[in-house]
């Protein structure tokens, strides 16, 4: 019963500004009640908490988002599922013969052929475009066929709806890392980590989250960012969809090279004057944000007899800043007698006494 009150305690401390109190209430010894209701139109909570001799309410509550993800209504185990797991809404790209949608959730008009069109690169650091870890193409000739590139494993996984071929050879069942599975109108590659892709009359890929922000492609950064899905391999924006599907596009053994060429000339015209996504870290963008303006310091005054001393810092402005609005507040002191009281008195006393004064403080500062 105690830490329950003790926890009480600390939850009210924290959340001091949304809290009201009512200490004219009675309620039985021994017994506390905790009843939390949830708004569903702006997705906050009222806690209302009843002790024996108070009731505190607070309002307007918006937990973090672990506790409001398995605070729910739904059983522990579904919630983990969906949310850490597999997901509500899984990050699947889903490349047809009409069209593409991104794992961001993108869709775009796409026209495939036999030339062979990166769907996903995996770079290890997204800062170094060399540094490519895996790649993931696609094609489409009679059937669609995806050609996975592991350098540092050493293989080339080649995918239809109907066989698997290891580095040019039939697939056995000897590595554990993957799996292919033939379904009765699918091919399905399983990875041990979740992963998967699938190949039917259109090709399905699951990427792990791990790769989240770390991949680029025809199926996007899946980063959660719609707005950059259509950015080609040399940064640039893509608004028409017929060059940036052939920014990622590569020759092979059926595809005409020298139509791609004359295609791809057209591309890399567009990537001399492209504008390319960036952007300007906000520390260079807005100096003055990130300068701080505010000193804490403890109020040190004078109250009557006493010589006081705030038991808490408060904010100052620096010289070359202003107060946006200023605060009013009683805060918590640290008092002794005044050096005029203990001549007065002729004491030698002491002993700090508690007091509390109203104090005035800027609520933050900027500058001018």
């Amino acid at each position: 019963m105690n830490l329950t009150y003790f926890v009480d305690d600390i939850i009210r401390g924290v959340l001091f500004p949304y809290v009201s109190l009512d200490h004219t209430a009675r309620s039985p010894e021994n017994q506390i009640e905790i009843d939390a209701t949830k708004t569903l139109d702006t997705n906050r909570w009222t806690v209302r908490t009843t002790k024996a001799e108070e009731v505190s309410i607070i309002k307007d509550l918006k937990p973090p988002a672990l506790i409001e993800e398995f605070g729910g209504p739904a059983r522990l185990a579904d919630t983990f599922d969906y949310s850490v797991i597999r997901g509500r809404t899984p990050s699947v790209c889903v490349i047809e013969d009409t069209q593409v949608r991104t794992l961001d959730g993108t869709v775009f008009s796409h026209q495939p052929d036999a030339c062979w069109t990166t769907a996903s690169i995996f770079h290890a650091d997204p800062e170094d475009p060399e540094a490519m870890e895996g790649a993931l193409m696609v094609r489409h000739t009679d059937q669609w066929e995806v050609r996975i590139v592991w350098p540092w494993r050493g293989l080339q996984l080649d995918l239809t709806k109907t066989q698997l071929l290891v580095n040019q050879r039939p697939y056995e069942e000897r590595d554990k890392t993957y799996e292919f599975i033939r379904l009765s109108d699918a091919g399905l590659l399983l990875f041990a980590d979740g992963c998967f892709i699938k190949v039917s009359d259109k090709v399905e890929i699951l990427d792990p989250q791990v790769l989240r922000g770390k991949i680029e492609g025809l199926c996007g950064k899946m980063d959660g960012e719609k707005s950059n899905d259509l950015v080609g391999p040399k940064g640039c924006i893509y608004t028409n969809l017929t060059l940036f599907a052939l920014s990622w596009t590569t020759p092979s053994q059926d595809c005409d090279v020298f139509a791609l060429q004359s295609k791809k000339d057209e591309v890399e015209l567009f990537q001399k004057t492209c504008s390319r996504e960036s952007y300007i870290p906000t520390g260079v963008s807005h100096a003055d944000v990130v300068y701080d303006c505010t000193e804490w310091l403890y109020q040190e005054k004078i109250f009557g007899n006493y010589k006081c001393k705030s038991m808490v810092p408060t904010p100052f402005c620096k010289p070359e800043c202003e107060a946006t609005e200023n605060i009013t507040k009683p805060i918590a002191y640290d008092c002794v007698w005044s050096e005029e009281r203990v001549l007065q008195l002729g004491s030698t006393d002491k002993a700090c006494y508690p007091h509390t004064y109203v104090t005035n403080y800027p609520a933050s500062c900027v500058p001018h």
